[in-house]
């Protein structure tokens, strides 16, 4: 199998012979992907590096043989993409072995590409005429797609693709051909430039994919392959208009351009027309436009997409670029974490036992900041509801920071709800930022709620519910709040709240918090009904 796609791979080109020769290789590939997806792309990484090894001294013969590849694997490629994305929004564990696939194969063709990519300037003379600016295009496609599909699974980019990226572009623009409109997939794809590919691995990254979910970070990437052709890279400095700079030289991601930075390798960035087509689109969406009607995802909600839209507007700003409001302060802590409505319930419920005793033991934990000793309070150990333990690194007076200490059943993601019980108090938390190190999860938890307590709602046609009552709070400001299940659907009509033997007549506030695993409705009060 693979000595003969080698062979029709290598047979690629414009010929009637070399046609046929490709036809044969995408018909193999496919009958092969329909039976089996990992061995039909691990064939083609096979034969990939079967051919640079072979073939060194015909770099034309090369660069037909790896274009013709891409283009015999594309369809089953952006399959796998979509398909990757679906698993890991939905958490699935089939998602790894997906996603070491597609990387590989990303890093095969790469590593291929730049191959070709001598550093002198006789490119047209060695890959022939046309082709230089396809492979530049193609490679930094590929690795925007690569950092792309590392920040799915919320993997830090390391500085050596930083500095594989930078060289690229720079080797790239010293040949004249950043700027270069090619179609590097056909007509199908429509015309793109270097630039933007290049643009599009530093627009991901400004935009915080840490706090987007997997389905929005896939969307915004797509998005921005539509419209990067409002942007470029200034190679001179005016700080009235941009935002960011680069350095080609470095082995760094784009940073805020905060002072005079000025250097022959430096690049800036202007986001403000990319800003203004994301704030278009938010304006669209609180217009009532469906996804369909803006060529987003169906899977998406015109919910999700309008606070990734709004969120990304700020973060490509840099007067509105989100910071961190407090700081933090290192408090190694080992805590309970409970996730969705019906277990904080189970919790409120059905409390830890105090420790009598008083009873407590100490143990060794690994943190960011290195291995510490914690002590742990027994009570703990007596919780009946369903929880995992995390360990508490750092907090702020508007959250939290967690790292996972043991196994968790389904990781917590973004927009998720949940209870965090810390310093002897239960708090309500939603997960704002995820990280990924060593197979371990980070979290910042904004806490958006505190003192819960079990209540009953009743509806006036007589049925009840359980509730959670609490304290919400939101930029300093303190509120009531009712904690209640994603598929509660509130009435107009006054509610009769039950708590300790009173009765309260409550009317739900239309500013609801949205979240994963339950809403947060504030409420205000109307009468309370005589004993």
């Amino acid at each position: 199998m693979l000595d003969l796609l080698v062979s029709r791979l290598l047979g690629g080109g414009k010929s009637r012979k070399e046609l046929e020769a490709l036809e044969g290789a995408t018909t193999m590939l496919a009958g092969y992907a329909a039976k089996d997806f990992n061995a039909a792309f691990a064939t083609m990484v096979q034969a990939l590096r079967q051919i640079d090894n072979q073939e060194r001294s015909n770099p034309k013969k090369r660069a037909k043989a790896f274009l013709y590849a891409e283009d015999t694997s594309r369809r089953y490629y952006h399959q796998l993409l979509a398909q990757l994305v679906r698993l890991l929004e939905r958490q699935e564990l089939s998602a790894h072995n997906l996603y070491h696939m597609v990387l590989g194969y990303q890093d095969a063709l790469i590593t291929c590409y730049q191959s070709l990519l001598s550093a002198d300037s006789a490119l047209e003379r060695s890959l022939g005429k046309g082709v230089a600016p396809q492979i530049f295009c193609r490679t930094l496609a590929l690795i925007a797609d690569s950092a792309m599909v590392r920040m799915l699974r919320y993997e830090a980019l390391e500085t050596a693709q930083w500095g594989q990226v930078n060289r690229l572009y720079a080797q790239a623009e010293q040949l004249g051909l950043q700027r270069v409109a090619v179609a590097p997939y056909g007509g199908k794809e429509g015309e793109r430039s270097i630039e933007q590919e290049f643009l599009r691995m530093q627009l991901l990254y400004l935009s915080q994919p840490e706090c987007l979910t997997p389905l929005q970070i896939a969307t915004l990437n797509d998005w921005l392959q539509r419209n990067l052709t409002v942007m470029q890279v200034d190679m001179e400095l005016a700080p009235e208009a941009q935002s960011f700079v680069l350095g080609l030289e470095g082995f760094r991601p784009p940073t805020q351009l905060k002072k005079r930075e000025e250097g022959a390798d430096k690049r800036y960035l202007n986001t403000r027309p990319l800003i203004a087509r994301a704030q278009n689109m938010v304006k669209q969406l609180q217009q009532g436009q469906d996804c369909k009607a803006l060529s987003l995802p169906t899977a998406m909600t015109p919910r999700d997409a309008l606070a990734m839209f709004d969120r990304v507007s700020r973060c490509w700003s840099r007067s509105h670029y989100p910071k961190r409001r407090d700081e933090r302060q290192a408090t190694p802590e080992l805590v309970l974490l409970y996730q969705g409505v019906p277990t904080i319930l189970e919790t409120i419920k059905s409390p830890p036992e105090p420790s009598q005793s008083q009873a407590s033991f100490s143990t060794r934990v690994h943190s960011r900041a290195g291995v510490s000793t914690v002590m742990v309070d027994e009570s703990m150990l007596s919780d009946t509801a369903s929880s995992s333990m995390w360990l508490l690194e750092d907090i702020s007076s508007q959250g939290i920071g967690l790292r996972q200490h043991n196994t968790v059943a389904k990781r917590p993601a973004i927009n998720d709800l949940l209870a965090v019980r810390y310093q002897h108090k239960l708090r309500i938390g939603v997960v704002r930022r995820v990280a990924m190190e060593d197979g371990r999860q980070y979290i910042g938890v904004e806490i958006v709620a505190e003192e819960p307590q079990m209540v009953q709602l009743r509806s006036v046609s007589g049925v009840t519910l359980e509730a959670i009552f609490a304290v919400g709070q939101d930029e300093g400001q303190r509120f009531r709040t009712l904690l209640l299940p994603s598929q509660f659907e509130p009435r107009p009509d006054p509610y009769t709240l039950l708590y300790k033997g009173r009765e309260y007549q409550v009317t739900l506030s239309a500013d609801v918090r949205f979240y994963s695993g339950g809403n947060l409705f504030p409420f205000s009060v109307v009468e309370q009904k005589a004993a």
